[in-house]
């Protein structure tokens, strides 16, 4: 049942809220009282705008002159404004202020002319008449140097002052569920100063034995809810106005700072430069009109990349090397300055834009004698630079940390992809070799066969290749070879496997291609390489091939695709070498997209 704010409500035995309901106010302020008799304690007294609603619910259970204790945590007009209301309508002499020293050099000068009490004087415990013990918490700097929290070990409610307090739109005493974080995350993100100093409070307040806590601000955190919101609370990034140049309400900061939170989990948890690209966009939309946003990085040969785009995040080889971009103009003062920029232009290296743009230009952390990188923001159309700049400037290091290890994933890449070629390609033709064929030209094999498409191969070998060899030298043999196999690779489609079987023999697989197109391609090579000139020593050689064409029948195998391909090679071979042998035609073979159908 919710509670009636018009009346006190009872927490533990003889501790109750005696607050106000301020309409339409998001920063409810909480007053709490302990009856004790004559030594009763209030805990935050209120302010002057509240005092008149407090005051009623303190005379349902004793007379004002019977508070002794007010315990102030911090010194802010809204929990120390009544005590001049309170002193003037039931003065006592022996009423004590209870504070840290720091709060105490500052109230008094509101001039009380009242006693103090200093926690970190009585080893930070108050004992009451009666057995009651009040335990006080050095909290420093949350919010303010000299902030304390109030344990209550009978009931173990802890009175945290500002911590744990919260931004409610509706007035609510006590706290739902763990949505309350998300009125907690703002209040806390600009209030206090850090994560770090707020842990180290939180690590000072889970000491106790805690069932509930009553937070100045916000809503009564019940028991089941006390380790969520602990936990919640320590993994908030607070100090929201460190952020660079904005000038925002604090919920947009909150949503900025959580923003900011997953870029930097982005960039820490050792992902991409291209993974980081979407994340640090995110951010800079929601701050400035930003187009695009892309890096330029290098590997370990100074190779150039941008990585990211205009809404197309994507990884391409600029084909220049770092020097390139820092004898231009425009670069030249990110490399000797390493200082952000902001420039005026339609190009950039490797990108041309509609029209002419603000860019900002930063150069990330620095390794050696140049940066680890350049990130560059293009802003939309007349928008300028001076939001993202700070912003970009603040980051940069973090940036430069993820270039650098770009740079290695770039080079790890360039290795893995060289390895690769030397795995699947025979290094004197270009062309793929028998290994490739096992693996990729049995699945292309297959797929013919699943989707239902015509598949062929031609066998080809070069004709008294041996006598080449045996005359002019191995040398020129290798020359023969590898220029065969650069003619090959022009004249075959990105589709089509192109091998070197072995020795002089090569063989095609030529995907979504009929035996009519197949035999039409072994021509064209045929003829090719018969019109050649060969000299690799200056001496013209001639040089001619055999083919033999097979297509791909139901149910086939590459390997049985190869031995047919093979017996017309041996047919070619019989009759007179330089000619191109192939099966009977099937009529209902289908069509090629090699371009030559079939006629009668």
């Amino acid at each position: 049942m919710k509670p009636d704010a018009a009346k006190s409500v009872k927490l533990a035995d003889n501790i109750y809220w005696v607050g106000n309901e301020i309409p339409d106010d998001q920063f409810q302020c909480h007053v709490y009282l302990i009856v004790n008799g004559e030594d009763s304690v209030l805990i935050d007294p209120g302010s002057r705008i509240t005092w008149s609603e407090t005051r009623k619910k303190i005379q349902e259970h004793l007379p004002l002159e019977s508070i002794k204790y007010l315990v102030c945590h911090h010194q802010d007009p809204d929990i120390t404004g009544a005590v001049d209301f309170l002193n003037r309508e039931a003065p006592r002499p022996d009423r004590v202020i209870i504070c840290h020293w720091r709060t105490k050099a500052l109230v008094v000068h509101y001039d009380w002319k009242l006693s103090f009490y200093r926690p970190e004087d009585h080893d930070w415990q108050l004992e009451l008449p009666g057995g009651r013990q009040l335990q006080f918490i050095f909290t420093p700097y949350l919010h303010f140097p000299g902030a304390i929290c109030t344990f209550d070990k009978a009931s173990g409610i802890l009175f945290s002052s500002d911590i744990f307090g919260a931004f409610t739109e509706k007035f609510k005493l006590f706290a739902k569920d763990e949505s309350y974080l998300e009125q907690m995350r703002p209040f806390h993100e600009h209030y206090m100063p850090s994560q770090e100093i707020l842990n180290h409070g939180l690590n000072q307040i889970e000491k106790f034995k805690i069932r509930m806590i009553a937070p100045q601000h916000g809503s009564i955190i019940r028991e089941d809810l006390v380790q969520p919101m602990m936990k919640a609370l320590k993994e908030l990034d607070c100090g929201l106005f460190l952020m660079p140049g904005y000038q925002k309400s604090i919920q947009e900061l909150s949503k900025l700072n959580s923003l900011y939170r997953n870029l930097m989990h982005s960039i820490l948890s050792g992902v991409r430069l291209l993974d980081t690209v979407d994340k640090t966009r995110e951010f800079l939309t929601a701050i400035a009109p930003v187009e695009s946003l892309f890096f330029y990085t290098w590997d370990e040969t100074e190779m150039v990349f941008r990585v990211g785009g205009a809404g197309n995040d994507t990884k391409k080889s600029l084909g220049i090397q770092v020097d390139a971009l820092r004898n231009t103009d425009l670069f030249a003062p990110l490399f000797r300055d390493r200082e952000v920029i902001s420039v005026f232009t339609d190009k950039l290296p490797g990108l041309a834009l509609p029209e002419t743009r603000n860019i900002c230009l930063a150069p990330l952390a620095t390794h050696g004698s140049l940066p680890n990188g350049i990130a560059a923001i293009i802003m939309k159309s007349g928008a300028d630079t001076s939001a993202v700049c700070p912003f970009l400037d603040q980051i940069r290091p973090i940036l430069g940390v993820i270039a650098k290890r770009e740079e290695a994933f770039l080079t790890e890449e360039q290795e893995r992809e060289q390895f690769y070629r030397r795995a699947v390609l025979d290094m004197l033709t270009g062309l793929y070799n028998r290994y490739y064929m096992s693996t990729e030209g049995v699945k292309e094999v297959q797929k013919a066969m699943r989707y239902g498409y015509p598949l062929s191969g031609i066998m080809m070998d070069i004709d008294h290749f041996k006598t080449i060899n045996d005359t002019h030298g191995h040398p020129a043999g290798d020359t023969v070879l590898e220029e065969i196999g650069h003619l090959i690779r022009k004249i075959v489609r990105d589709v089509d496997l192109p091998l070197r079987y072995g020795g002089e023999e090569f063989l095609l697989i030529l995907p979504h291609t009929n035996l009519i197109g197949a035999v039409k391609l072994a021509e064209r090579l045929r003829n090719q390489v018969s019109f050649h000139t060969f000299r690799p020593s200056g001496v013209p050689i001639p040089v001619t091939i055999s083919c033999g064409v097979a297509e791909m029948e139901n149910e086939d195998t590459l390997s049985n695709l190869v031995k047919r391909a093979d017996v017309q090679l041996f047919q070619a071979k019989k009759g007179g070498r330089n000619r191109v042998s192939f099966e009977e035609y099937r009529k209902d073979s289908q069509s090629s997209e090699h371009g030559i159908e079939p006629t009668d």
